[in-house]
Order: structure tokens, then C-alpha cells, then sequence
């Protein structure tokens, strides 16, 4: 990406944007089309007759804020996308995507041409990648998912790219998958590997291209920005960025949104975005569904269901704030400014600049750091089919949803199939901002068990077992996770890092018993695996969790020696039944082991589970 320096300008005026362009910039090299062969945009439409591009963006801003709900039935532009157009231009929507759906969402032909004017104009001085916004998925590591081009029927290629994801990880955590762990100082290296990885540092010696967790290639596609239905049933989904139902600011908050909004396109620093998103849960309110606005007679299941969609709403609007400002700190070139480290705006815990993020109560999870991991702990509740039989669309017609909602989503796309695609790619999305979960949002489970659940489903049993023990490790040897609760505006102090064998759901439900697939009719069509690809994934999956137990089992012997206090309840039952099943030739050993860190476990007061 072609990086501009450190220089903004009000997204509310082109002019001024034109004006602090640096000498030489804008020129007429078009940009190189990002790494993964994404198509390139297309050039911007010839501006309307006698409108220049200044103009054009106020115009553009005018209706991206008019939120008359006469004229514009769905709210404002701003309610769904943010406080200005800043992420279409840089995902390269097109001047015919924009034309046609501000026209059916109530704008006039020249509003509608001269916001993809000004999107254009925006795209070509602020020199953004350009980029098929049919294509590109925002912050997808590596820029494409693993295997791309394989094809196959869903079940077949998840598990595919599940192997191809374990294959990535040989070579980045030699340790954890080469011969058995024996000694303590091998599993210091395995976990120095893996430490590495969150934090995209070299320590151990395995890293020397600084990959880092954020950046890792995986098999999950990560969600479009904005889906649309226009372009094929694949985007008739609410497995996007942008929220399904409008924000807009409560009626003696108008013009206080509007100058928190200014405020950050004046000046788009951390602080500047902050201070609004953290005003847009006071200051907004959702443009909600009829039979979900204040009705005493709603059955229990209607009652609740509105609330689901409410909250996974909600969490689809903070997240595209989030979103929009990582693209445009990126554009900027100061990403690591919002996002530094393992742990994503863990920063902001010794800035006290930030102290408004915090409530007065005890906090100890920063506002907005588990809003990605929301969208996938909400859509469990919200678009389930436990809860709601027949499609999607028919549960949305059942609480008497906006027609625009409605006709947004694919009709034959079940319930079930699409509360599993939400809940797997964000709940991944945001375990790669806080890979110990112990900073995510209200409700959110620490040990991984929405999404593991959601996993196994998906036979993505690789993406599972890196996933736990990666939480295992920075949970228990970084800091930033481990920031005690706070009082408002009360110093901060981290909390003493200590390491655990929380393995709870996934000992649960991976381990006990050995590896399985799903492999029936009753989740996206589920159809039996090639053989040959199962033992080839079984034969990984196997090595991970052995030597990860092995791992875990020396670093617990060292904490109980070192500290003298048990940290979690030990599963030795289900671990010696795994030894027992996948390494034979250690089984002696490996059992042994499990004796002796039980025997001190139980001497210092432990419990045992499984």
C-alpha cells in the first residue's frame, strides 16, 4: 500500500484535502493492484455538468447525513456506514454500485452522481489501493483465504484449508510439532514459538519474517464490507460489516453527533475516534422493527429474538467504526498507533488521555475491544435455528422487519447456516485481537466455547486446537491481558500473569473420546470426508494436542514449584485416554508425567476434571 505521511485533512471539505496534498502526490501512476490478483476499480464517472469535485463532496456529505426518514426510509448513510464515505472509496466500491443503491435508498440522480464523484475524487488524492469491493474483504490476513482456488463441496474444502492452515504452522512452531516435548526447556521454546506469533516477534528464533497473529493466513474468508444481494445469493447475508438497521442520533442529540463526528474527520486520531464511538451509545438510537419496538404482547421467543437482533446490530455498527478507522489509521500509515501488540487498544489502559473509556464502575474489559468477537457471540443467539425453524428471511418476516431487510437476504439461506458463518469468522476475528479472551465484551465466555462449538461444526479442528492453546499461553505469560480491574480514573496496575490448564470446553468436546467429524445432513449440507483427508488432518490434529498437553504439563509442573498455587482444576483422565489412543510408543511416559504434575496439583489443594 502506498503510505501517505502523516498528514489528514477534514473529510468535510475536498478542498481543504487537496489542499494539504504534499508536493508530488496525487500524480498519475495508477497504484498496483493489492497482492491475491484482486481486480482494480474502475475510474470515477465523469463529474455532473458544471459540478466540480469540491462541490460534489458537499453534496455527498449533505446526503450522507440526511437521515429524513421520509425521503430516506432505511436512516441516514452515516447510520450504517460511519461519518463519511471514506470506506467505500477505499474497498473500491463502484460509481454504478453507488448510483443505483443511493437511488433505491432515496437519493436524487445528482446526489447519487455526485457522491460517486466525490468517492472517486476521495479514492484518487488520497492514492488507496484500488480494489474490487466484490472481492476484497477487509483485514483478511494475507490478503486472500488459504486455498483460494480449491474446489469442492463446503464440507470437503473447510476441511482443506483446516490441513493447509496446520501445514502454515510447521514451519512457524517447529518445536510444537517436531519431536516429542521432554523437558521443560522444550516446552519454554515451543511456548517462546508461540509467543512470538501473537506478538509478531523473533525471540525464540522461528519468526524471522515478524509474523504476527493478525496477519496469519487462515481458512476463514472474512466478511465483505457491505454485502448485496445485486451481486449473486453469496451476498444475501448479514455475515458483513455493515449494520442491517440505521443509527441515528436521538432527537436533543443531533447537533452534539454531528460535532463529535467533525471533531474526528477534522482530526482522526485515537483520542478523536474514541470520543465517538464511545457518544454513539449515548447519543444514538436504533431504527428498530416494528413488532420490536415496545409491545406488550410479544411472546417470549419474539421478545427475546428482538433483543438478539438489537445486540448483534448493534455489534455490526461498533465494529464498521472500528473497521473504517483501522482502514483510514492504515491509509495514514499509523496503524500500530491503534493496534499494538497481542493485545488490540491494550495501550489505552496506561493513557490517561483514555480514561473516558472507562464507566465508574469496575471495568476490566476496555470498551470496544470485543465488539468483533460480539457479532459471532450474538449470531449464536439471534439467527439460530434451535430457536427459529425455517430460513432466515422467514424469521425476519416473523418479527415484522423492514422489507428493505428482508429482500436483502437470500431467501433458501437457512437459519443454522448462517448463525455458524457469523459466529466462526468473527469469533476467529476476534480471538486475533485478544488471543487470550480475556478482554472481549459483556457475556463473552473466556474459554473459547462460543467458538469452539461452532468449529467442530465446521470440522475445523486445527483452527480449534491453535486457538486454545494459544489462549493458554498469552493468558498466562503476557501482561496485557492480566491489567486488574479498575475504579474510574484510578491507577492502573497489571495483574500477576500466571499459567493454567483451563482446557475446559475443549477438552469437552475435541478430545474426550478422540477426534470427529460432523458428517451428516444436518448443518450446510453436510456430506462424508474423503478418508485420505481425515487421517491426513487426524494425523496433525494428533501431534498438536499431544504435544501441547506435554507442553502444558511441564510449564503447570514449573508454576506449581515456582509459586506454590494451583490456577485451574486438572484434566488428567482425559489426557492419559488421549496419550493412550495417539502415541503408544510415549504412552509410559507421557502417563508419568500426568502423575506427577497430579500428585503436587493435588498436594497444593487442586481439583481434577475429566
Amino acid at each position: 500500500m502506498t503510505k501517505l505521511p502523516v498528514l489528514w485533512c477534514s473529510s468535510l471539505s475536498l478542498l481543504a484535502v487537496m489542499a494539504c496534498q504534499p508536493e508530488g502526490a496525487g500524480g498519475t501512476d495508477a497504484p498496483a493492484p493489492e497482492a491475491g490478483g484482486r481486480p482494480t476499480s474502475p475510474p470515477p464517472p465523469p463529474p455532473p455538468a458544471g459540478m466540480s469535485d469540491a462541490e460534489a463532496h458537499q453534496v455527498a456529505l449533505a446526503l450522507w447525513h440526511d437521515n429524513d426518514r421520509v425521503k430516506h426510509p432505511k436512516g441516514s448513510c452515516s447510520g450504517c456506514h460511519g461519518a463519511d464515505f471514506f470506506d467505500l472509496a477505499r474497498i473500491g466500491t463502484t460509481a454504478e454500485d453507488t448510483i443505483r443503491r443511493a437511488v433505491n435508498d432515496g437519493a436524487t440522480q445528482e446526489q447519487a452522481e455526485a457522491l460517486a464523484q466525490a468517492i472517486g475524487a476521495m479514492r484518487a488524492e488520497l492514492e488507496l489501493p484500488q480494489t474490487d469491493a466484490r472481492t476484497f474483504r477487509p483485514f483478511q490476513p494475507g490478503g486472500q483465504v488459504l486455498l483460494p482456488d480449491a474446489e469442492g463441496h463446503p464440507n470437503e474444502l473447510r476441511v482443506m484449508r483446516d490441513v493447509a492452515f496446520g501445514r502454515s504452522l510447521e514451519q512457524l512452531l517447529p518445536t510444537w510439532f517436531g519431536t516429542r516435548i521432554s523437558s521443560l526447556t522444550m516446552a519454554e521454546q515451543a511456548r517462546d514459538e508461540m509467543l512470538d506469533l501473537a506478538q509478531g516477534t523473533n525471540e525464540g528464533g522461528a519468526n524471522p519474517d515478524l509474523v504476527q497473529l493478525r496477519d496469519l493466513p487462515v481458512g476463514f474468508e472474512y466478511p465483505r464490507w457491505s454485502a448485496d444481494l445485486h451481486h449473486g445469493t453469496d451476498e444475501g447475508t448479514f455475515n458483513d460489516w455493515i449494520a442491517d438497521m440505521a443509527f441515528e442520533p436521538k432527537p436533543d442529540h443531533v447537533e452534539d453527533w454531528r460535532r463529535v463526528q467533525d471533531a474526528y474527520l477534522d482530526d482522526p486520531t485515537d483520542r478523536n475516534f474514541w470520543l465517538m464511538y464511545v457518544a454513539s451509545f449515548s447519543m444514538l438510537e436504533q431504527i428498530t422493527a416494528p413488532l420490536c419496538e415496545v409491545n406488550p404482547e410479544l411472546t417470549e421467543l419474539e421478545a427475546r429474538s428482538c433483543g438478539h437482533y438489537r445486540t448483534l446490530n448493534r455489534d455490526k455498527f461498533s465494529v464498521a467504526l472500528l473497521g473504517q478507522h483501522m482502514m483510514r489509521t492504515e491509509a495514514m500509515g499509523t496503524e500500530n498507533e491503534f493496534m499494538q501488540g497481542a493485545l488490540s487498544f491494550a495501550h489505552l489502559d496506561f493513557d490517561r488521555d483514555f480514561d473516558f473509556m472507562y464507566t465508574d464502575r469496575k471495568h476490566g474489559t476496555l470498551l470496544g475491544s470485543g465488539d468483533f468477537w460480539g457479532v459471532g457471540r450474538t449470531a449464536r443467539t439471534s439467527v439460530s435455528s434451535s430457536n427459529w425453524p425455517g430460513s432466515l428471511q422467514e424469521q425476519l418476516m416473523t418479527l415484522q422487519f423492514p422489507e428493505f431487510v428482508i429482500e436483502s437476504v437470500d431467501p433458501d439461506l437457512d437459519g443454522n447456516t448462517e448463525h455458524h458463518g457469523l459466529r466462526q469468522v468473527w469469533t476467529w476475528i476476534g480471538f486475533t485481537h485478544d488471543p487470550s479472551l480475556q478482554r472481549l465484551g459483556r457475556g463473552a465466555t473466556t474459554s473459547g466455547e462460543y467458538s469452539h462449538a461452532s468449529y467442530r461444526e465446521g470440522n475445523w479442528h486445527i483452527h480449534t486446537n491453535f486457538q486454545q492453546h494459544m489462549r493458554l499461553l498469552t493468558k498466562g505469560f503476557l501482561d496485557a491481558p492480566n491489567v486488574r480491574q479498575r475504579q474510574s480514573r484510578a491507577p492502573l496496575e497489571q495483574g500477576e500473569s500466571r499459567f493454567g490448564m483451563d482446557y475446559r470446553f475443549f477438552i469437552d468436546g475435541s478430545v474426550w473420546g478422540g477426534l470427529r467429524w460432523k458428517e451428516d445432513q444436518r448443518w450446510d449440507h453436510q456430506l462424508p470426508l474423503p478418508e485420505s483427508l481425515k487421517a491426513e488432518q487426524k494425523e496433525l490434529w494428533d501431534q498438536m494436542t499431544s504435544n501441547g498437553f506435554r507442553m502444558s504439563l511441564y510449564l503447570y509442573l514449573d508454576e506449581l514449584q515456582t509459586s506454590g498455587q494451583v490456577t485451574s482444576p486438572l484434566p488428567p483422565q482425559s489426557m492419559k485416554s488421549h496419550f493412550g489412543r495417539t502415541a503408544p510408543q510415549h504412552t509410559e511416559a507421557d502417563r508419568a508425567l500426568v502423575d506427577e504434575v497430579l500428585e503436587l496439583h493435588l498436594a497444593l489443594g487442586g481439583r481434577t476434571k475429566f
